[in-house]
């Protein structure tokens, strides 16, 4: 059964790759979730819409070789390039003598994404995929229950609607963010969104991607979070790869134009080009990918503005 935004999440531990005869421990993708980023139920934070949905190609991945990327993975057949790539990753990881054996990433399309995140360097992947396993390895949930509503109702992050591919959309507060709070719970509030969309709100094969509203309204030169906010951009881009469609920052002041560079030296390339910096007009650029009702009036749309954040809110898709 699929879990609500309040759903306790396991944490199992398995081997993670051995490198030179070393094993460590590591808190499996695929164990963490348990398949439920595959599940396909109808419910009420995943319509029918969206498990029926069929995504246009162009939609799947786009290009071809190292210039093109793809943008749903599920387990959807790999093209010639996308398979020559991984076969040269193993032989790379094999002269290291690592295997990925009774690993998540013995998945192939889980090891693409890393591939593709990284331009198809394999030092730089197997740099990001030992990472990722340190961090999976330690991250936890907020256990405290009171504590995780209290900082879900702040509303730090939350989600509104979807866009024209059905992609749920995730509204970033920046001013929320100079409440005072620790930066770390923050962090915390993010991950728990994404993995709540994760295995709630996606649709294996048909929608695996969100896209991000960053509105940094009241943010100015002497308040701007910018650690945080270039702590949520790495975290984004290392722990889940391939997810963002595309993240827009609005409501931005001119300094920020000078801050952003900042934030994007974290950023390789292929997640730079999916982001936009919008001027004050930015209405005609959401519409191209959202329907005004799947919108908050504050952002130009029809659906009333969110004042309580704890729940997704999901306006219908017709």
């Amino acid at each position: 059964m699929t879990g609500s935004p309040s759903s306790n999440q396991p944490n199992s531990h398995s081997t993670s790759p051995t490198h030179h005869g070393h094993t460590m421990k590591e808190d499996r993708l695929s164990k963490y979730r348990n398949g439920r980023e595959k599940d396909t139920t109808v419910t009420k934070y995943r319509p029918l819409e969206v498990v029926t949905f069929n995504p246009p190609q162009d939609a799947i991945r786009h290009g071809y070789g190292e210039s093109g990327m793809r943008y749903i993975f599920g387990d959807l057949p790999l093209d010639d390039f996308e398979e020559g790539k991984i076969k040269e990753m193993h032989a790379y990881l094999k002269s290291r003598h690592v295997s990925l054996k009774n690993t998540a990433f013995c998945d192939n399309h889980l090891l693409l994404r890393y591939l593709q995140g990284n331009e198809y360097d394999f030092v730089k992947a197997w740099d990001d995929i030992k990472r990722h396993v340190r961090w999976r390895q330690n991250f936890r949930m907020i256990e405290d229950k009171d504590k995780l509503e209290k900082l879900l109702r702040k509303g730090y992050c939350y989600i509104h609607g979807r866009d024209k591919l059905l992609r749920p959309i995730i509204v970033f507060r920046a001013k929320a963010f100079l409440d005072g709070e620790e930066p770390d719970n923050i962090i915390h509030v993010v991950y728990y969104w994404f993995e709540f969309v994760i295995t709630n709100m996606l649709a294996w094969n048909r929608v695996e991607q969100w896209r991000v509203i960053m509105d940094l309204q009241d943010v100015t030169f002497y308040n701007a979070p910018i650690s945080l906010l270039k702590d949520i951009a790495a975290n984004l881009q290392r722990n889940y790869r391939g997810y963002l469609a595309q993240m827009s920052f609005i409501n931005a002041p001119i300094i920020f134009w000078g801050l952003w560079q900042a934030i994007s030296l974290v950023l390789p390339q292929s997640t730079r080009d999916k982001i936009v910096l919008c001027t004050s007009d930015y209405k005609s650029e959401f519409l191209k990918w959202i329907n005004p009702s799947q919108l908050e009036k504050r952002y130009h749309g029809t659906a009333t503005d969110v004042t309580s954040f704890r729940e997704p809110v999901l306006p219908p898709l017709h």
